[in-house]
């Protein structure tokens, strides 16, 4: 999401977020990883005090309280690293969330959640060509921000498997 413009570079500055969630339905457990860019409790803090939002008086005081300490309402989480920005391939990472194509063309991605005791890996590849929405990929949000979207379908390599590999380290 671009969060700003950086006068001396004249470059648009982005905020970063992922958040994935396994759910369980043999142990009736959803599990949910949420996390944000570092700068996300400033940004969110300017969105609530230029913005005549409908929150309950008291809402908006308790997520001021949070954001003001440099903190996220929970579940969401801050990244506990800077974000790595390639700009030669597709290469992202977010604190061991990575999402990478190929050589060949195929995918990687790798989801990481320590706090669930999770992991999984998943190689595939795109059966269709990329989809991107609004304009060239931009769309404004609901707060005029930029957002962005890209559909794929996508297929794991194995034929009948739709997770490579899945590790479950704690119960």
């Amino acid at each position: 999401m671009a969060v700003g413009h950086d006068a001396a570079t004249e470059q648009t500055t982005y905020a970063h977020s992922v958040a994935w969630a396994l759910s369980d339905p043999a142990t009736s457990r959803y599990l949910l990883t949420s996390l944000l860019d570092n700068c996300a409790p400033d940004v969110a803090l300017r969105h609530l005090e230029s913005h005549d939002a409908t929150y309950d008086p008291r809402v908006r005081r308790a997520l001021r309280e949070i954001l003001r300490c440099g903190e996220v309402p929970l579940p969401d989480q801050l990244f506990r690293h800077e974000v790595p920005i390639a700009t030669e391939r597709l290469a992202l990472d977010f604190d061991g969330n990575q999402f990478a194509r190929r050589a060949d063309g195929s995918y990687d991605l790798r989801l990481v959640a320590p706090q669930h005791g999770l992991a999984c890996a998943l190689r595939f590849t795109l059966e269709k060509p990329v989809v991107r929405h609004g304009d060239d990929d931009l769309m404004r949000g609901a707060s005029n921000e930029d957002m962005s979207t890209t559909l794929a379908h996508a297929k794991d390599q194995r034929p009948g498997a739709c997770v490579r590999h899945w590790r479950h380290t704690a119960s």
